[in-house]
């Protein structure tokens, strides 16, 4: 999450204002203190431009995918 909103050349107060989240709680996030929900990740992922897989290695989407079949049927919207 880091690597990507430094590549977009972003502050983190950015993203957390295009999240709608108070800089210490997006800070938090970043920093791996908190846990999130997927909507959580996917405002981020709005925010930042990029598709949620991004976030994650081949591996680790596919086996999330498989534990929770119901994210297949979002699975274009996931990856874009």
């Amino acid at each position: 999450m880091r690597a990507i909103r430094l590549q977009k050349k972003l502050r983190q107060l950015d993203v957390s204002r295009r999240c709608g989240f108070y800089s210490t709680g997006y800070n938090s996030i970043e920093a791996g203190v908190r846990n999130i929900s997927i909507l959580t990740l996917y405002k981020i992922a709005f925010a930042l431009g990029e598709p949620i897989s991004s976030f994650f290695d081949d591996e680790t989407f596919n086996q999330l995918l498989e534990k929770y079949p119901t994210a297949d049927s979002t699975d274009d919207k996931l990856r874009y």
